[in-house]
């Protein structure tokens, strides 16, 4: 009687993914490309090598540019509850690549994101309604979802929100509120929120006018590599390099926007 044995894969999945891994790091596109699609095919379930192949695919690394088979990978792993994935099928919809442009589409799989907690998909949907782009526009909810963002330390969520208070859009407006979110996010090495703390400084907004402080952030801006911040520093004489003079300028926050009493409107 001859016994039959389940066979067995040569690689695990875990030792393909990381040969993909290796490979991609090197270069050898094509190589990784077959590592990521052997893990597929041991494990149909396994969302890193779903998301990976999906990543190739839309940036043509190691293949042909192909944006359905990119969506494809997404889609898969977006049904086994991955919000990255998910945001990246809303992507497609939003730009039209591989797709009609549908901002209906592109809003539900946003909405899906953001369900299974992705910031990104956050940030996304409080951007639309900002600039009402498929949506009715709305600093209301722009304003709620980008505090949703900022909850996951979103940076660019947690300077619009700060921009926002400045100019009083969803929120009564408060100068010295986005002075705290814009402290906070520089605390998390954003050098925009550095650099917009150099201007709220050197112009009094929100805070007493201080300009030497204001220099400081600016310094602060051109460390994180903030290009505007450079410029303007060499527009009044007063950048170098980073080992020279600025490493040592420490970060001085000492508050948290969570103090702020001010909140998004109600949308009516």
């Amino acid at each position: 009687m001859t016994r039959i044995e389940d066979k067995k894969p040569v690689m695990t999945t875990a030792e393909a993914l990381f040969q993909g891994d290796r490979n991609y790091g090197f270069g050898n596109y094509e190589t990784a490309l077959k590592y990521y699609d052997l893990a597929r095919d041991i494990d149909k379930t396994n969302i890193r090598a779903l998301t990976r192949l999906g990543m190739m695919y839309k940036s043509g690394l190691g293949t042909h540019r192909d944006y359905k088979k990119a969506r494809e990978y997404y889609e898969d792993a977006a049904a086994l509850n991955d919000g990255g994935a998910a945001f990246n099928v809303a992507l497609f919809y939003l730009t039209g690549q591989g797709v009609s442009k549908d901002y209906d589409k592109g809003m539900s799989w946003l909405q899906k994101a953001s369900d299974l907690g992705c910031a990104d998909a956050q940030y996304q949907i409080g951007c639309l309604y900002y600039n009402g782009q498929g949506v009715e526009q709305s600093y209301d909810l722009a304003m709620e979802w980008f505090k949703k963002a900022s909850e996951k330390r979103y940076l660019s969520a947690m300077v619009n929100i700060g921009f926002m208070c400045a100019k009083g859009l969803g929120c009564k407006a408060d100068p010295a509120v986005a002075v705290l979110w814009y402290k906070a996010a520089a605390e998390y090495g954003s050098a925009e929120a550095m650099r917009n703390l150099g201007g709220c400084y050197s112009f009094g907004d929100g805070v007493e006018k201080d300009e030497d402080e204001g220099l400081k952030w600016y310094k602060k801006a051109a460390i994180a590599g903030d290009k505007e911040s450079i410029n303007y520093l060499r527009s009044i004489g007063q950048y170098e390099s980073p080992e020279k003079q600025y490493q040592e300028i420490p970060l001085d926050i000492t508050m948290d926007p969570e103090e702020s009493t001010t909140e998004p409107k109600n949308n009516q």
